[in-house]
């Protein structure tokens, strides 16, 4: 695992809120954690669209894992690290 990352970001678009998704999105999973689209953590880490995050943090080189899991009979991708 990196153990120092840039999270800028080429996106025009709200660079600032972008980079600090991110940062929190890969903060959180480096503690041990696993989310998935309908985590409260997502409210938690003001994260809107998780998909776009963790690839984002792929693209920085993150080696992300994923687990498809049932919630209320819909099956979703668990990411952790």
């Amino acid at each position: 695992m990196q153990s120092e990352i840039d999270f800028t970001t080429k996106s025009p678009v709200n660079i600032e809120k972008l980079s600090g998704q991110n940062r929190r999105l890969y903060d959180f999973l480096k503690l041990g954690n696993r989310i998935n689209c309908f985590s409260d953590a997502m409210k938690e880490l003001k994260i809107g669209y998780l998909n776009s995050r963790i690839s984002d943090l792929k693209k920085l080189g993150v080696d992300i894992q994923k687990d498809w899991i049932v919630i209320d009979e819909t099956h979703v991708k668990e990411y952790y690290l």
